[in-house]
């Protein structure tokens, strides 16, 4: 089943990442959920946490600038700014009917 309001947990995903909330990613993000990049190429979830969990400790900002949907799947563009004042990055994935 599609969740009602896809992009609202789309940013709900994003505002669980900057706030270290992992267990909300955890329940919305589907099992063969995928992270991509300009760093990394179709990454898996567990990969995913390995990898980029720990980058949110960089940012001074991540603002969602837009949703592309298409069925399942979501690409969200998205400025990330590192306290350096660097970066830019895309992140595609889909998400499990479960989250609410």
């Amino acid at each position: 089943m599609r969740p009602r309001n896809r992009p609202d947990i789309i940013r709900r995903c994003f505002a669980a990442y900057v706030s270290k909330d992992r267990q909300v990613l955890e329940n919305a993000l589907a099992e063969d959920f995928t992270f991509t990049s300009p760093y990394d190429d179709a990454i898996d979830k567990a990969t995913y946490f390995v990898r980029c969990g720990p980058n949110n400790e960089r940012m001074r900002s991540l603002d969602v600038e837009e949703i592309f949907e298409h069925g399942d799947e979501a690409f969200v563009r998205y400025r990330v700014v590192t306290k350096e004042g660097r970066s830019s990055a895309m992140w595609s994935f889909s998400l499990s009917p479960a989250i609410t």
